[in-house]
């Protein structure tokens, strides 16, 4: 079982003139998004600086998908080894 926060439809999203849940992968690299959806404003911009972390810690917005592959193991919720105090896991990446 998992869940994973790259592929997931979880981040809500405003494209092509209606409201859309995407995974990470999808709303870094998807030119047709206009706007995160939070239920307030806080909430949005909790979002947005999400986005930004991951594409200034990727290099740039051409170089996200590569990061996100890189770590995708590591955006899984539910995968055991995520938890970093999980001890009989070994690190990857």
């Amino acid at each position: 079982m998992n869940y994973n926060l790259l592929e997931e439809p979880w981040l809500p999203l405003w494209r092509a003139g209606r409201q859309v849940h995407v995974g990470l992968v999808d709303a870094v690299t998807n030119p047709a998004i206009t706007r995160l959806l939070g239920n307030s404003p806080i909430q949005e911009a909790a979002l947005l600086r999400l986005l930004v972390a991951i594409a200034h810690r990727a290099g740039g917005l051409d170089a996200v998908p590569g990061y996100l592959e890189k770590w995708r193991h590591r955006f899984d919720l539910l995968d055991p080894c995520s938890i970093p105090t999980r001890r009989s896991c070994k690190p990857r990446g």
